[in-house]
């Protein structure tokens, strides 16, 4: 089994409203440790809000409209 790894790329941008509620986007991609390859349809978890995205054909992922939170990448 290949090991991965997730690298965050870019943003985790944040955009603040009056009622002080905020929408995140995390984005980023996976790739194998070794070869350095992306990896598509591995899936990449955000365990402490409960969801999950799969990467796409270029191994890219993104979270969108979730609150601020403390997150563990699987």
């Amino acid at each position: 089994m290949k090991s991965i790894f997730i690298i965050l790329i870019a943003s985790v941008c944040s955009n603040y409203a009056w009622s002080q509620n905020c929408t995140l986007t995390l984005t980023g991609h996976v790739e194998d440790t070794d070869t350095k390859d992306r990896l598509h349809a591995a899936t990449v978890i955000l365990k402490e809000i409960n969801k999950q995205v799969i990467t796409n054909s270029k191994g890219d992922f993104i979270f969108e409209n979730y609150a601020k939170a403390n997150i563990l990448l699987k």
